[in-house]
């Protein structure tokens, strides 16, 4: 008679008792792995994260040296920090060459919205805490290279947009501008370096009628370094101290990144208090 109560398993979906891995062999009874299995399992997957989470925040990390480079020489919005005479060799820095002079500002949105007079001529951008592109400023962005002026609003602002501007939503409360003056026909770079001087300001909004001054440093002799660390505990420095702790990034990248430390699956089959005893749940059990 013919047993017609077992169904039959295609090839290749039953789980094996051991699976050979560069892992080790992990172990099974009826698909469900032993003790030392889970641990070798979970403890790969943890590592999997903090190399996900040190790749992924390899920008944050750059954004945070940039940032601790540039306040040794003054302070948010009010410091322009000029390569006057080139960029030389005591700096360190991705991506710059030694051929324009740089101009950054590092941008502070916690006190509200903030203008930025940018100067004709040059070509740059604002990026935010994540290195990411928020607006091109100059040659390339809605100025045209004519110059002119910018309204940064910080996240969730709902206030009044006067007009006059070329207003630029935010996703970060950090964010830093550069911008590149060229050098004349004769190689020289101060010229453009004047008129930056001369045009480039930055100020609150509510300060907008009497504008403070800008200081300008020329930071091309003094030794900067401004690279990430390369170690692992440099992302944990970035979150504490850096230009992500600083940030306060609300939307500026997915939550998944941003909890990277946390591992959900480990943290699903630790215990758990009933919902009624729960602070953290909501009254709807959500």
């Amino acid at each position: 008679m013919t047993d017609t109560t077992a169904t039959p398993i295609p090839a290749g979906i039953e789980s094996p008792d051991e699976v050979h891995t560069r892992l080790g062999t992990l172990r099974f009874f009826d698909g469900f792995p032993d003790d030392a299995t889970v641990r070798t399992l979970f403890d790969n997957l943890d590592f999997q994260r903090a190399v996900q989470a040190y790749l992924l925040a390899l920008p944050a990390l750059n954004m945070a040296a940039m940032r601790s480079a540039l306040l040794e020489w003054g302070p948010v919005n009010s410091t322009a920090y000029v390569f006057e005479d080139l960029m030389h060799p005591r700096t360190v820095w991705l991506t710059a060459n030694t051929s324009t002079s740089y101009t950054a500002i590092w941008i502070d949105l916690h006190d509200g919205p903030l203008v930025i007079e940018a100067p004709p001529g040059v070509l740059g951008a604002i990026d935010d805490s994540w290195g990411r592109w928020v607006v091109d400023v100059g040659l390339t962005g809605p100025d045209k290279g004519r110059g002119g002026a910018y309204l940064l609003l910080p996240p969730g602002y709902d206030g009044e947009v006067p007009g006059g501007y070329f207003v630029v939503r935010t996703n970060s409360f950090g964010m830093v501008l550069f911008v590149r003056g060229f050098l004349d026909e004769h190689g020289d770079p101060h010229p453009a370096v004047e008129v930056i001087k001369d045009k480039t300001r930055a100020y609150p909004l509510a300060l907008a009628g009497r504008p403070p001054s800008m200081r300008f440093v020329n930071v091309s002799p003094e030794p900067m370094v401004g690279v990430p660390p390369g170690r692992l505990p440099g992302v944990g420095n970035a979150r504490r101290g850096g230009a992500v702790g600083a940030a306060r990034v609300v939307r500026s990248a997915h939550p998944g990144i941003l909890r990277l430390d946390r591992h959900p699956a480990r943290q699903a089959v630790r215990p758990r208090r009933a919902h009624a005893r729960d602070p953290h749940r909501s009254r709807r059990g959500g």
